[in-house]
């Protein structure tokens, strides 16, 4: 079985968020073990912009196990229909994918350099969302997309 962690910069900022949060980590637990890793990505912002850039993804990436199929959420990623993450989690299970690291980057996002050590950039939508909002819109579709590949009533 697949097991998904995602990476993230600091904490949800809002309690309404943070709940639905919780309550979609909670409903994926009961289809693949799931982690969430908030991690603190503050530098300075006295230091110029690029530099903050790859400080603050460095930080993000530094704590991804080396072992893992590495996403970034990126805008200039592909983007999948519900089924079609679906099938792309049936497909990392079936090629013996035992680790998803699904990161969501800092406040500047990530350079080129990092984008190129990623396996997939994944593009949530062409619209922008606050980085609390990601993880929501993620963890639910990965929730709906493991209610897909079991059959549930979620989807319909």
């Amino acid at each position: 079985m697949v097991k998904i962690e995602i990476l993230a910069p600091g904490k949800v900022k809002h309690g309404y968020l943070e709940e639905a949060l919780d309550d979609y980590l909670g409903r994926l637990r009961n289809y693949v073990t799931v982690s969430l890793r908030e991690v603190k990505v503050h530098s300075s912002p006295t230091i110029q912009e690029r530099h903050r850039q790859e400080v603050e993804s460095g930080l993000l990436l530094n704590r991804v196990n080396q072992e893992s199929f590495l996403i970034f959420l990126d805008q200039r990623g592909k983007q999948y229909s519900s089924q079609g993450l679906a099938d792309f989690l049936k497909t990392m299970e079936e090629r013996g994918r035992r680790l998803l690291s699904f990161v969501v980057g800092g406040p500047l996002g990530f350079t080129d350099r990092d984008r190129k050590r990623a396996d997939l950039l994944l593009s949530l939508s062409q619209m922008t969302f606050t980085h609390d909002m990601c993880r929501v819109l993620l963890v639910e579709q990965l929730y709906r997309a493991c209610t897909i590949n079991q059959g549930g009533k979620y989807h319909k």
